[in-house]
């Protein structure tokens, strides 16, 4: 009978490793990401064929944005270890974490976080979103280094705001395999350092802490045809077989606002759509270019 826990065990120099997830359901694995991000490559890739496993168990893939949502586990310190940030308490981050099916490959999305100007795939920040690659330009796609680092400048703007700020965020090449084969998957973290106000005084930013998951459909992962039973209650009807990529970004994000009191439903609301449309609109710039 198939259960709902992470993968356990991962094969590594040859001998068998307890995986650090243990039982953790998709919400907890997510920030775990988060906190290893430049950890323990089998770990890591451990991690993420489970979250691989469990996006597709646990989430409708096919739905709107709602059924392809969840709430990731509580951001802690602990998982903000030898950061720099706002050093604010973490008691108020609203979180949100989303999946989505694109039919465009690994090799694709992450050759766009290389572009400098990323405001033809930003839709919330058509005006400055300016990306300088610290280190790791020359070799991250090739695969001669796993990790980029970058420093990015933009303007936030949505219903709620217009904030300018600075934050960073790394991308890392993680190879899932399970045989000699490379088998790339990418992840992405980024952090703000400081807390950001918007011009006129009305909104800031007080921090804001993301993970990105994307894994291929290269049909080399999870598969339906050797899952065995499904609990009854999974909305599992596609699996790592058709082409294209899993994404899954989950934020943690606190703001504030001098005349608004928007709620949380509210402001999760916002990121989740705001994660969603950025999907669409990249599929639609690769789509084109």
């Amino acid at each position: 009978m198939r259960t709902w826990m992470f993968i356990g065990l991962i094969v590594a120099t040859g001998c068998a490793r307890q995986s650090p997830l243990g039982d953790a359901e998709l919400s907890e694995g997510i920030p775990y990401t988060f906190a290893n991000f430049d950890g323990d490559e089998d770990l890591l890739a451990d991690a993420i064929r489970a979250i691989e496993e469990k996006t597709y168990l646990t989430l409708d893939l096919d739905a709107g944005e709602v059924p392809r949502s969840l709430q990731p586990d509580d951001m802690t310190e602990a998982h903000l270890e030898g950061l720099t940030t706002p050093g604010v308490p973490l008691d108020n981050l609203a979180k949100v974490a989303i999946a989505y099916v694109s039919p465009h490959d690994i090799a694709s999305h992450a050759e766009l976080m290389l572009m400098p100007d990323q405001t033809p795939i930003e839709p919330y920040s058509p005006e400055k979103y300016n990306r300088t690659i610290l280190d790791g330009a020359d070799c991250w796609l090739s695969h001669e280094c796993d990790t980029i680092r970058t420093e990015n400048d933009i303007i936030k703007q949505n219903l709620l705001m217009s904030v300018e700020y600075i934050f960073k965020k790394d991308f890392r090449f993680v190879d899932i395999s399970t045989d000699d084969e490379p088998r790339w998957a990418y992840m992405a973290r980024s952090w703000m350092e400081e807390t950001a106000e918007g011009e006129d005084g009305g909104a800031k930013i007080i921090q804001s802490y993301s993970i990105e998951i994307n894994f291929p459909r290269d049909g080399r992962g999870f598969l339906l045809a050797d899952a065995g039973p499904l609990p009854e209650d999974s909305p599992a009807d596609m699996d790592s077989e058709g082409g294209g990529s899993i994404r899954v970004q989950a934020i943690w994000s606190e703001t504030w606002f001098k005349t608004l009191n928007p709620g949380e439903d509210m402001v999760v609301g916002t990121l989740r759509s705001g994660i969603d449309k950025n999907y669409r609109v990249v599929d639609g710039y690769l789509d084109e270019n």
